[in-house]
């Protein structure tokens, strides 16, 4: 069974080119305002939304606002479609040169088809959005080898270091920094 994403556009063009391109991978759900968006996500809870931000009445900062208080859909990824591109729209929805993939996937990307597929998706947005992908809560290596096949180099989680307290993690952090010769001197 297909993961599902919805898109959410008030210009129908929008939603057709998104759709297009993600139609044979995923099956789509649309809507085409922020009410509209709210029903569908409520009644049946995607597994990605596409979210426009300017869209009349309400926008994409209050449908985003609103999905994520609510528990039906707090935990489903959304990332933000717009043209808008000043500094405060920027800071306003969550400047991105990263798409970060939520730890409940991983967990399951090698048990759950439909983990899988979503982690497959979000891969792919980061590529055409041309931003880097990072994988939060890798636990076990056969997680860090799916997610290296799957295209996605940079990864977080237990499997490379467990939480520690703050002098532990300045010596760790030091040692990195030594061994990778990330630091130059002048």
């Amino acid at each position: 069974m297909k993961n599902n994403v919805l898109i959410v556009d008030d210009i129908p063009e929008n939603i057709d080119v998104l759709g297009g391109m993600l139609c044979k991978e995923y099956r789509i759900s649309a809507a085409i305002d922020g009410h509209q968006a709210m029903q569908v996500a409520l009644s049946n809870p995607p597994d990605l939304i596409l979210l426009d931000v300017m869209m009349p009445e309400m926008d994409g900062y209050e449908v985003c606002r609103q999905l994520k208080s609510d528990n039906r859909t707090k935990d489903v990824p959304v990332i933000f479609v717009t043209a808008r591109a000043d500094d405060e729209d920027e800071v306003k929805g969550f400047a991105m040169d990263q798409l970060k993939i939520d730890g409940s996937f991983i967990s399951k990307i090698n048990t759950r088809p439909q983990s899988l597929e979503v982690v497959k998706a979000i891969i792919m947005m980061s590529k055409s959005l041309g931003v880097e992908v990072v994988a939060e809560g890798v636990e076990k290596e056969e997680q860090l080898q799916s997610l290296k096949q799957l295209g996605c180099h940079k990864a977080q989680g237990y499997f490379f270091a467990r939480p520690m307290p703050g002098k532990a993690a300045t010596q760790y952090i030091d040692k990195l920094l030594e061994n990778s010769n990330v630091l130059q001197t002048s």
